[in-house]
This record gives structure tokens, sequence and C-alpha cells, in this order.
């Protein structure tokens, strides 16, 4: 598979709004309770921040899919995970641009409604990252390649088929009833 860097930087990319998002909601609501301009300031810039690291999910997304769906026999349609997914991402992309201009058009304090659109903003990052989630450690996405890469790395002494390790393992396993046989005996 052939990344953008030779690396996924997708998943990257996700962590980053994943914590801003949280951070950015945490600060605004502690500063809402604290009335504190400063930090309420601090919001402001750190939902700027996952406006920027939302777009830039959505690209590395966008790219790795493109690359994923290139190189796999496997196709999806738009009510699949994976379709869902980017959906969704497309949507909370677009959320957290809104909430950075509306935020930073708010004067001081962030507004009761704004909080909630935050929080349900949060609240759909949650989600998305479960289905991310899905897309890796049920689907298989993004994982064959590295399989694929450890492979290649193995010396050729670890290089043994599922045969020889099956042959091992049954010769192992009654090796290891006869002597449990053996010294029940004693």
């Amino acid at each position: 598979m052939d990344y953008l860097f030779d690396f996924p930087i997708h998943p990257i990319a996700v962590h980053f709004v994943i914590a801003l998002s949280i951070f950015a909601a945490a600060l605004d609501i502690w500063a809402s309770f604290k009335s504190d301009a400063a930090i309420a300031q601090f919001a402001k810039l750190t939902t700027c921040f996952v406006a920027i690291a939302a777009v830039i999910t959505i690209a590395t997304g966008w790219f790795d899919h493109e690359t994923w769906h290139a190189t796999s026999q496997h196709h999806h349609d738009d009510a699949s995970v994976i379709g869902l997914h980017m959906k969704l991402g497309i949507a909370l992309a677009i959320l957290f641009c809104g909430l950075a201009i509306l935020r930073y058009r708010i004067k001081g304090l962030a507004s009761k409604l704004y909080l909630l659109l935050i929080l349900t903003g949060v609240t759909g990052i949650t989600f998305q990252a479960y289905l991310g989630g899905e897309l890796v450690y049920s689907e298989g996405i993004g994982v064959r390649a590295t399989e694929e890469h450890r492979a290649e790395d193995k010396r050729p002494e670890d290089k043994r088929t599922e045969e020889n390790r099956a042959e091992e393992t049954l010769h192992n396993g009654s090796d290891h009833e006869h002597s449990h046989d053996t010294e029940n005996h004693h």
C-alpha cells in the first residue's frame, strides 16, 4: 500500500481531532463555570486548531481510503461502516469549522447553545473514533500492509509454514500428555 509519506497519516491526525475537541469543550465549559475570559480566549484558539485538524484528518483519510480502495479487492457501498465513517467525518469537519467561526464571533464566554453544539461535536467524534476502530480491528483496514511488512522482515529461519507449526504443536502436545501419563504412573 502506498501512503503519502510511506506511512498512514490519518491515524495520527485522528488523535489530534479527538484530543483537541475534548480539550476545547472542556476549556469553554471551565471558562463559563469560572467566568474566566483568558481561558475562553484559549478555548477559541483551540477550537480553530480542531477545525484545522479535522480538515487535515478528512484529507488524509480520503487519501488513505483511495489508496486502500485501489489496492483492495473489497468494495463498499455508502451504507457500510466505511461509508458511514466517511460521511460522518465530513459532517464533523464541517461542524467544527462552523464552530470555530461561531466561537470567534462570540465575544467573551461561550453561549449555552454553543456549549451544546460543541458537546454534540465531541459525542460525534467519539462515535467516529468507534467506527474507525471497527474498520481497523474488525475489518482489518490498514492492517494488511503491516502484516506484509512483518513477513518481509522475518529472518529465513523464522519463516515456518502453518503445517510445520501444526506438526510441532501436535508433537509437543503428545509429549506433554505422555509426560503426564508417566508422572501419574509413579
